[in-house]
């Protein structure tokens, strides 16, 4: 591999690794901003902020229990599949 490979491969991994942390702290201050647009919405209208907490509760619980149907659905799936037997190989005569 020449140097100049070498150093294309260097600076792609610094920019990975440099977006990868943007990523991150877009999220983390994404996060925060919800917080407190919670914390906002609970003091000053607490009458919703409880209909959507709750509202948020709901749907979190369908998807554990939608999430929780696949998995049993797949395992299913899998056991129904029949097994791989060998039979020794070769053609028969």
């Amino acid at each position: 591999m020449s140097n100049v490979d070498e150093l294309i491969k260097a600076a792609k991994k610094k920019h990975a690794a440099e977006l990868k942390a943007l990523r991150k702290q877009a999220a983390r201050e994404e996060q925060q901003l919800l917080v407190h647009v919670a914390r906002l919405l609970e003091q000053y209208e607490p009458e919703l902020f409880a209909h959507y907490r709750d509202q948020a509760a709901l749907l979190i619980e369908q998807e554990r229990t939608a999430r929780a149907a696949r998995a049993k659905a797949a395992r299913a799936r899998r056991k129904e599949q029949p097994e791989a037997v060998y039979d020794g190989g070769g053609e028969a005569q």
